[in-house]
């Protein structure tokens, strides 16, 4: 998915906006008159543009959307999540998402920047209407995530399955227990014993999203019984991603060219404000509203990274990201499966970490090296460190509270590092949209709306004064 596509969904966002930009005041006023309401219908809901016609490359788009119910009466309430998308597929290939507030009233607006002339094609659509976002936040605390395991001693072996428990629980009979208070915290990985098998023979442990291995699914359809009709499963017409078709389907946007972001942008570093749009794709490019952008020259970026010793942290999107680099760097292609890799030419090292505890593979058992123990191992007095860490699609079945258990944790691990060295860059990398493209459950299992509401958790504890990483 277009990392352009991704739409800020905010819950009473337009009570806590900073100020900093000049939003309409709310054009709407609620009605009392609810009736008997039904929940939002992305077929009955409809949008308008509330800007004139005459649309000039660099202003900002207004749409209201109006959320209607199936008989076609206006929603008295908020809560519904949102994508909105303005684009192009022509030349210039283009795309931007939308800022969406939510007055809680039933009516939303949503702005978008007109960042590049020509026509644009508008894409709003209802992901999930608002009892399903309630839903989604049940099921976000619920501890979801199950692992199956095996125990292996002197060439025997047997199954076993493996779980996470938070905290409020004290007490389990017959279970081995893999703690780490410095990672997990108050969050224990846990696996059931079996008999002969001592607890330092568990040999591997996965967990997938692939149809093949229906585990999770099977746990997700049980969560769900008794609530199908919030996502349309019970009548087999899916209630996830519909696009309103009531409004205007194109803009043109007048004038030359496209929009170059302010002089005085700030250079990219820790807490940062965050403007109206994040910014634009034009032609494969990326041009932000938040900060300068640095050169990608490649002797620009070598020079940056010479001496360095580079940690990615994270899952297979920084993997991708270790082997552009090296690749870029290096002038030639490396295995896409990379670990380690000097570069002779600018002096650094680059190593990529995967995630302990993760979903969707299959791994020895070795729970000896998380993200905390890489941090805390960087001792080197020159401090010559960049610190990559994400934590994000596959913490999507953890519950709320064992998903901010590991953030704090980490949290605090950089802190340690920035405290014995000041000037290491330290980068938290964000979340975007996954791609849903076969089943109902697999899009509740792995929701976009639980994926919104990680990042936002993760803004709240990494973008925040005294706390100097990158976000």
């Amino acid at each position: 998915m277009d990392l352009g596509g991704f739409c800020i969904h905010v819950f009473n966002y337009y009570k806590h906006l900073n100020g900093i930009y000049s939003l309409s005041s709310n054009p709407w006023t609620r009605s009392d008159d609810a009736g008997s309401m039904g929940t939002t219908s992305a077929e009955k809901s409809y949008y308008k543009l509330l800007n004139p016609t005459d649309i000039k490359v660099g202003d900002i788009v207004h749409f209201a959307v109006i959320a209607r119910d199936a008989n076609k009466r206006k929603r008295v309430g908020g809560g519904d999540f949102w994508f909105a998308v303005l684009t192009s597929d022509k030349n210039p290939a283009a795309s931007t998402a939308g800022k969406i507030v939510d007055y809680d009233n039933g009516t939303y607006s949503v702005y978008f920047v007109a960042a590049w002339n020509g026509f644009a094609e508008v894409q709003i659509s209802l992901v999930h209407h608002a009892d399903a976002t309630r839903f989604l936040d049940y099921l976000w605390n619920t501890q979801r995530a199950q692992w199956a395991a095996s125990y292996e001693i002197d060439n025997k072996k047997t199954d076993t399955s493996c779980f996470l428990i938070t905290s409020g629980i004290s007490t389990w009979n017959n279970m081995c227990e893999y703690p780490h208070p410095k990672a997990l915290g108050k969050t224990g990985f846990m696996c059931e014993k079996r008999n002969g098998f001592p607890c330092s023979s568990l040999n591997h442990t996965s967990l997938s999203t692939n149809r093949k291995k229906p585990a999770m699914i099977d746990e997700i359809k049980r969560l769900v019984k008794g609530h199908e009709n919030l996502f349309g499963i019970s009548n087999g017409a899916w209630k996830i991603n519909r696009r309103l078709y009531s409004g205007p389907k194109h803009i043109e946007i007048k004038g030359h060219g496209y929009l170059v972001p302010p002089i005085n942008l700030p250079y990219c570093g820790p807490n940062l404000e965050r403007p109206i749009s994040d910014g634009f794709w034009h032609d494969g490019i990326w041009t932000s509203f938040k900060c300068k952008k640095p050169s990608l020259d490649v002797q620009y970026v070598g020079e940056c990274m010479r001496d360095k010793e580079i940690h990615l942290l994270g899952d297979s999107t920084l993997r991708q990201w270790a082997h552009v680099l090296v690749s870029l760097m290096s002038g030639h292609e490396i295995d896409d499966k990379i670990v380690k890799h000097h570069v002779k030419a600018y002096n650094f090292t680059l190593t990529f970490h995967f995630h302990q505890i993760r979903v969707g593979v299959v791994y020895s058992y070795d729970f000896n090296e998380y993200e905390v123990d890489v941090i805390e191992s960087l001792r080197n007095p020159e401090c010559n460190y960049v610190v990559v860490f994400d934590a994000g699609f596959y913490y999507v079945q953890w519950s709320r509270e064992a998903y901010k258990d590991r953030l704090l944790h980490l949290r605090t691990a950089s802190m340690e590092l920035l405290a014995r060295c000041p000037d290491v860059p330290i980068v938290f990398k964000g979340l975007h949209p996954r791609d849903h493209p076969y089943d109902v459950y697999i899009n509740i299992a792995i929701s976009d709306y639980i994926i919104h509401e990680m990042l936002q958790l993760a803004r709240n504890i990494f973008n925040q004064p005294g706390v100097q990483i990158y976000f």
